[in-house]
């Protein structure tokens, strides 16, 4: 009887093991799975470029030069931060874009678009981040949206939410 006993719980425990460990395994299938499907994705938004305006000593305003491959809903965000080499940072500036400032762009449209900063320190931002959305709905956030931030040195291209590429120099401004 307690041969019986002992086989029972050595029995329940190796099936709990393996149960986990199929679990364990699925949810990694899944999620390679997931970011398979993401990897055509990486492109749809492309950052061409990008300035200051009037010029990167008293900055008013960013503008880059975007091209998707997707029609949608776009918008984007921008944040200078001052970064000392003791890693502390202070935001420099960032951008005020109103709801009203998205546009609707087809695929392979190229266009400029320009963020409005608003300066919090007079410094020189040592790191920007240039964040780029398109958006599947005609308002509000739906499955599909994808989301690219262009930063200095990005630690990945794809972290199952965002997307990442390597932040171009800055350009001259048009004159």
């Amino acid at each position: 009887m307690q041969a019986q006993l002992v086989l029972s719980v050595v029995l329940l425990v190796a099936g709990l093991v393996g149960y986990d460990k199929l679990h364990r395994a699925a949810i990694a299938n899944q999620y390679r799975a997931f970011m398979e499907s993401r990897r055509r994705l990486i492109n749809v938004i492309e950052l061409k470029q990008w300035s200051y305006f009037p010029d990167e000593s008293d900055p008013m305003e960013i503008r880059v030069r975007v091209v998707v491959h997707e029609s949608g809903r776009f918008a984007g965000n921008v944040t200078g931060e001052q970064t000392d080499p003791s890693g502390s940072s202070r935001t420099v500036f960032e951008s005020i874009n109103e709801p009203e400032s998205q546009r609707q762009v087809r695929s392979g449209e190229a266009f400029t678009y320009a963020f409005p900063l608003k300066v919090l320190h007079a410094a020189y931002a040592n790191d920007v981040r240039i964040s780029l959305y398109l958006f599947k709905a005609a308002s509000g956030p739906a499955a599909g949206d994808i989301e690219k931030v262009f930063m200095n040195s990005p630690q990945h291209d794809d972290d199952g939410e965002y997307f990442y590429g390597v932040l171009p120099p800055p350009s001259r401004p048009a004159k």
